[in-house]
This record gives C-alpha cells, structure tokens and sequence, in this order.
C-alpha cells in the first residue's frame, strides 16, 4: 500500500534475509562463517545483546539475520571474539535459592557441567562472566545433574 511518510522520519526497513543493524548498535562480531551478528535480537520472547547457548548443545551463536520484529530468522555459531552471556534454558535445573543453574561454569581452572560437590553440599553457578567464571553460586536442588567426586581444591575425609 501506499501510505504517506513524514518527510522528517527516515524508514529503514529490516529485510529478513538482509543483516539490519539497530541504531547505536554495532556488529564487530563476526560468526564462525564470516557473517555478522546482529545485535540485540530476540528468540522465544527474550532479547539478546550477546552471543547466548541456549537451545544449541552449550554452542554460542547469533543472528546473521532477523525479522522485522527483530526476532532471529537466520542465525550461526560465533566466532570466539564475540562477547558471550551463558544462558539457562527454561528446562534448567533451579538452585534452592530459585535461580537457575547455569552449566558449564568455571571453578578455580576448572569447568564442570554438573554440581560439584564441595564438602558434602552441591553447588552450581548462578551467575556467570563472560568467560564462564563463576561470579555467583547456590546449592543445587535434587533434580539437578550432580557430580560425585568430591572437588579437588576440598579436603575430605572418606568413611
């Protein structure tokens, strides 16, 4: 249709097929085929303004194109320079504080994929860094995946 535009207002259009930048955004991250993320982008109702592994097997990718709605139409997995947020998948396990639990994390060098258990108790990140440093932990509930030897920065007494 023909619908009249005020002169004043710039339309840029964001063609499914065509990687649309936002305004103020950019897009220095390049995926692992070459192709440019798109930042923010939205999947399942949540925006992203990072690279995220939700819902592709812990691998972090991105947008290389979005609906007009914004919404991810074309995406790829990201190259390692791109910045990165660890996301829980809505299936993850809840810590019994009510965060969920993000996997995997790192943990004095090293990354578990599971609770670990520090002195009896089993503990999950929360919150991670970019890098999946653990920023922040909670005790693991019982439906969460758990690993069963004992970490080896804890010292432990066998019975």
């Amino acid at each position: 249709p023909n619908c009249p535009v005020d002169q004043a207002t710039t339309v840029t259009p964001i063609v499914p097929t065509t990687p649309t930048l936002r305004p103020g955004l950019s897009n220095n991250c390049p995926a692992i085929d070459g192709n440019s993320c798109i930042f923010p982008f939205l999947y399942e109702g949540v925006f992203y303004e990072k690279c995220t592994n939700i819902d592709n097997f812990g691998t972090y990718w991105c947008a290389i194109s979005v609906t007009e709605d914004g919404e991810a139409f074309e995406y790829r997995d990201c190259s390692d320079s791109c910045p990165r947020e660890t996301t829980v998948s809505k299936a993850g396990c809840p810590a019994m504080n009510g965060d969920r639990c993000l996997f995997p994390f790192i943990l004095d060098g090293v990354t578990y994929d599971k609770c670990t258990n520090i002195a009896g108790t089993f503990y999950c990140a929360t919150e991670v860094n970019s890098k999946d440093k653990l920023k922040s932990y909670g005790v693991c509930s019982s439906s969460c995946p758990r690993d069963t030897t004992l970490a080896s920065n804890v010292c432990g007494t066998v019975n």
